[in-house]
């Protein structure tokens, strides 16, 4: 139900915007908007923050039936669309309304979120049976009919019965209504007039207009309609038997309903990022004014848990609190015309005539910010799981999309919106510290280091570290895999001319290329032009081809594939055995090297297939007189197993975990027995003598 209420968000600020237009009590305000917008523009945002108000519950019955459909019926195949759901919510409140204007046409903006709510949960409910209900003569239709025609036909009866029952409950209703609503004035002013005081009268009027908007009624409203003798009017002096107004609006909804102004601090001062903290921004200024709907509707607070508390007892004690400081005299007050729109400071300000005034309000949104500030912080720890978990199902979509030759950038869900999002981020990342190298060592299997692998690594600022695959699946999808490839080629051949500054220049630096750069013309001839700008040899530097794509053979690939054989860059198969790889490429190219997919490796010595294939492949590499490299090698044993099969070249946390530039160059020289010249070596201040 939250779902609903935020999938509103547009049609709520639309109001938010109508009612500050309308409301706010700044001088010349009205006057400018004439001006500006023509002398009906006034009148205008009136009728619009009424249209706004009635179409919200409508709005929110459609959407409310959407949401429910998948939960009320399950994920069966026999219901009707959603679509179709939300359609039958909205027809249902169109008939409800025709009938209810009638008789009651102040009342139905004033019932229009009640509305919603009900037939919102009502319509799904009632049209989903009537749909499984295959006796009925207009469901007999040939399940092979076409798609659309089925469906509509198939919702002919249940529509037509569930809005010819819509339609005798909102007659039953409007007769009703005559006699439940002067009965429920009544009992609910007895309740009040049976209060002591008129501290727990105000307290108790609080707390039912609280617990109405805790689930989406605007509370205000419904007891204004019900209960005005009860309330002092706004221009008199406080009365202590009444329950005076201007307390409520200006000691108590200080922000709008349950205080809200503290819960928009408290959101600023622990939310960094993410969605709490954009609404809270947004929601800042209507705040001042006391229009809160976009965090009531946006954030949402109604219906949250963790809000329910401080929203509901909050301002219940304020109101008990501030009675008793008015009738104690600590405040003072004077006969003023305030509108509820007025900021905090100045209402307080304005209605006491006194520094008091003031002061109180600082006190009240002190206290509502630390009421508020335990469950924002629960939210916010959720929301940052939550945040994780969206991350981590976005990266599988990503990914599974890959497979299935469906990039996740064409969905349009959540996944979706995650990878589109990503990709943007993605781009505006690349050059900057957030998108860096790391390096993974190289061994045989006596131990011995032969180089090393540079891997990419993305440091988002919201989700942290981002997995590599998904790195390279959101670069090739949204075409920046030349980009992204060409940063990482310069930093690797960069990284290796410091390294032969350290003395390894005898090693290897493994760089992974996308088949997508291999088959751009100039490919090779770039690389080639980086390694002579760096002092490197071609053999210095291996690239490893990942078949993410299908390796495209033609003209252009195997040009680029002979040059930079011919000036002596290693190339190697990534994740052979797995996914695109042939054995035409061994037949096409010269190839230095072939790597086994690391699930391959993860797998012996426990799988007997996984081992027969890793035997398979190391006899091939033997024949063709190439490395065979295992990856992901994490024990000893593992290793051993491996190179019994006839592995040559390891690669994992057996030996070092993926490291830092200077970190790697400091282990592959202890591991090689390389000490650092003495032009790379730190200066050392020389000690005086004492």
């Amino acid at each position: 139900m939250r779902d609903s209420y935020v999938a509103l968000l547009p049609l709520t600020f639309l109001g938010v915007l109508a009612t500050l237009v309308q409301y706010l009590p700044l001088p010349g305000l009205h006057a400018t908007v004439a001006q500006l917008l023509g002398p009906d523009a006034q009148s205008t945002t009136g009728q619009l923050l009424k249209a706004s108000e009635g179409l919200f519950g409508m709005a929110l019955a459609a959407t409310l039936s959407i949401h429910l459909s998948q939960r009320l019926v399950g994920h069966g195949a026999d219901r009707p669309s959603a679509v179709w759901l939300g359609l039958a919510a909205l027809i249902n409140v169109m008939l409800w309304k025709m009938v209810s204007a009638n008789d009651a046409a102040a009342q139905v903006d004033l019932h229009s979120t009640v509305l919603g709510l009900t037939l919102g949960t009502w319509t799904p409910w009632i049209v989903t049976r009537l749909y499984q209900w295959r006796s009925l003569p207009a469901l007999r239709i040939p399940y092979e009919s076409e798609f659309v025609f089925l469906q509509a036909t198939r919702m002919t009866t249940p529509l037509i019965a569930t809005s010819l029952l819509t339609l005798a409950l909102a007659h039953a209703w409007v007769a009703a209504e005559a006699i439940i609503t002067p009965w429920v004035s009544e009992m609910a002013a007895w309740l009040l007039a049976e209060l002591p005081s008129g501290g727990l009268k105000t307290a108790g009027l609080v707390l039912f207009t609280q617990a109405l908007w805790a689930i989406g009624i605007h509370g205000d409203n419904i007891v204004d309609t019900w209960l005005p003798p009860r309330f002092s009017a706004a221009a008199q002096s406080f009365d202590p038997s009444l329950v005076w107004r201007p307390l409520i609006d200006n000691f108590v909804h200080l922000g709008g309903s349950g205080a809200t102004l503290g819960l928009v601090i408290a959101l600023l001062w622990v939310a960094r990022d993410g969605p709490q903290r954009r609404i809270a921004q947004v929601s800042l200024v209507p705040t001042v004014f006391n229009v809160n709907e976009l965090l009531l509707f946006g954030l949402p607070v109604v219906l949250r848990p963790h809000y329910l508390l401080p929203f509901i007892l909050l301002p219940v004690g304020l109101a008990l609190v501030g009675w008793w400081l008015l009738q104690a005299g600590v405040l003072p007050q004077q006969a003023t015309t305030l509108h509820w729109t007025t900021p905090a400071l100045l209402s307080g300000w304005l209605l006491t005539g006194s520094w008091r005034g003031v002061a109180w309000q600082l006190v009240v949104i002190c206290l509502s910010t630390l009421c508020y500030l335990p469950a924002v912080r629960r939210t916010e720890a959720e929301r940052r799981l939550r945040q994780q978990d969206v991350l981590k199902q976005a990266g599988q979509a990503i990914i599974g999309a890959r497979q299935q030759h469906r990039p996740a950038l064409a969905r349009r869900d959540q996944a979706g919106e995650v990878a589109r999002g990503l990709l943007a981020d993605l781009k505006a990342a690349i050059g900057t510290d957030a998108i860096h190298l790391v390096y993974q060592s190289k061994h045989r299997a006596d131990g011995r280091a032969i180089g090393a692998e540079a891997l990419v690594r993305w440091t988002h600022p919201r989700y942290e570290a981002v997995r590599a695959d998904v790195i390279v699946t959101l670069a090739e999808d949204g075409g920046l895999a030349e980009e992204l490839g060409q940063w990482v080629i310069e930093q690797a051949c960069a990284s290796k001319a410091r390294w032969n500054l350290a003395g390894l220049r005898a090693t290897t630096l493994a760089v992974n290329v996308s088949p997508l750069q291999l088959d751009r013309i100039g490919f090779a001839n770039e690389v080639l032009g980086r390694l002579q700008a760096h002092g490197l040899h071609g053999n210095e530097i291996e690239l490893e081809i990942t078949e993410s794509h299908a390796l495209p053979l033609g003209p252009v690939l195997e040009e680029n594939m002979a040059v930079l054989t011919r000036h002596g860059v290693r190339l190697a198969m990534d994740d052979f055995g797995m996914g695109h790889s042939s054995l035409r490429h061994l037949r096409h190219f010269h190839v230095d090297a072939i790597k086994i997919d690391g699930s391959l490796s993860r797998e012996v010595p426990a799988s007997e297939a996984a081992c027969d294939i890793v035997r398979s492949i190391a006899a091939l590499g033997r024949s063709q007189r190439i490395d065979v490299v295992a990856e992901f090698v994490e024990t000893a044993t593992q290793r051993d197993a491996l190179a019994a099969l006839g592995c040559t070249l390891f690669q994992g946390y057996l030996h070092n975990p993926p490291l830092p530039e200077a970190l790697c160059i400091e282990s592959l020289r202890h591991n090689l027995g390389v000490v650092a010249p003495e032009a790379a070596r730190p200066a050392v201040a020389e000690r005086q003598p004492a």
